[in-house]
Parts: C-alpha cells; sequence; structure tokens
C-alpha cells in the first residue's frame, strides 16, 4: 500500500506517512484540509491534496487549493534531511583559527539554508560541502601557521 505525507500551507513538520484511508480519515476528522499538499519519497515535489488518486469520486472537487510556491515543506521540499550547514564550526574557525577562511565558510553555511528552503537540494549540498572544507582550510592554515612560528622562535633563540 502506497504511503503519502500530508502538509498543510505554511506548516513545518508534514503528517505521516499514511495511507490514502488514513488521509481520507483525517479529512473526516478535520485534521487534513482541502487546502493540503501531499508527496512521496520519491516525488521531486510537493502536488495539491485534491490531485491524489483514489482520494476522492472522479468529478467531485475536494476544494481550491493554495498556490504552490517555494519553502519548507510547502514548495519544493525533498523529503529527507537538511545538509548540516557547519554553522558552528565556521564560527570557531572565524574565531580561533583563520578570519578570511571563517568568514567564507560563514558565507557557505548560511548558503546551505538558503537553497534548502528553496528547495535546491543539490546546490544546498554544495554549499554544505564548501563550507566543511574551508572549515578545514581554516584549521590546517592556522597549525601550519602555529608550526611555522614556533620554528621561527626555535631558529632565532639559536642564532642569537
Amino acid at each position: 500500500m502506497k504511503q503519502y505525507y500530508v502538509a498543510k500551507p505554511g506548516s513545518q513538520q508534514p503528517m505521516g506517512p499514511m495511507n490514502v484511508e488514513q488521509i481520507r480519515m483525517g479529512m473526516q476528522q478535520g485534521s487534513i484540509t482541502p487546502d493540503c499538499v501531499y508527496c512521496t519519497p520519491e516525488m521531486p515535489q510537493w502536488k495539491p491534496l485534491n490531485t491524489l488518486p483514489g482520494l476522492t469520486p472522479a468529478g467531485v472537487p475536494m476544494g481550491v487549493p493554495q498556490p504552490m510556491g517555494g519553502g519548507m515543506p510547502y514548495g519544493h521540499a525533498p523529503m529527507q534531511p537538511q545538509p548540516n550547514n557547519y554553522l558552528v564550526w565556521s564560527i570557531l574557525v572565524t574565531v580561533l583559527c583563520c578570519v578570511p577562511f571563517g568568514i567564507v565558510a560563514i558565507i557557505k553555511s548560511n548558503e546551505v539554508n538558503t537553497f534548502w528552503a528553496q528547495g535546491r537540494v543539490n546546490e544546498a549540498k554544495q554549499a554544505a560541502e564548501a563550507a566543511k572544507k574551508w572549515c578545514i582550510y581554516g584549521v590546517v592554515g592556522s597549525v601550519i601557521g602555529i608550526i611555522l612560528y614556533i620554528l621561527l622562535i626555535v631558529v632565532s633563540v639559536a642564532a642569537g
């Protein structure tokens, strides 16, 4: 039996998984309204609930759906977890390690949230990888800088 997720407009948490009969019961109880949208993990985007096959008899309108837009979860939101944005690591790298690399990492971290909210999954994943990369660059750069500084001190003490 096919499983669906249902979301109310503006809701941040979809209901489900549930089958058509459970959706029908939710409509009778009032917890699911005609302006809701549905999705399955295989679907690329949310669709109006009145287009769900087998939910209503043919020719019987269920209600007027709200316009589809971007955003979570009522637009083109995927049914998968959001990638880590590495914001905490980016801030720590900025404060403790390397300011320029940390700032780039913070910008990339912010892009993860922005792309995800717009339903641009691939760009969100790429921004997450870029944020992680810039965090690593900042830490490695700082460690190399500290090692070079210590070597410089050791050489100057030995020479002088």
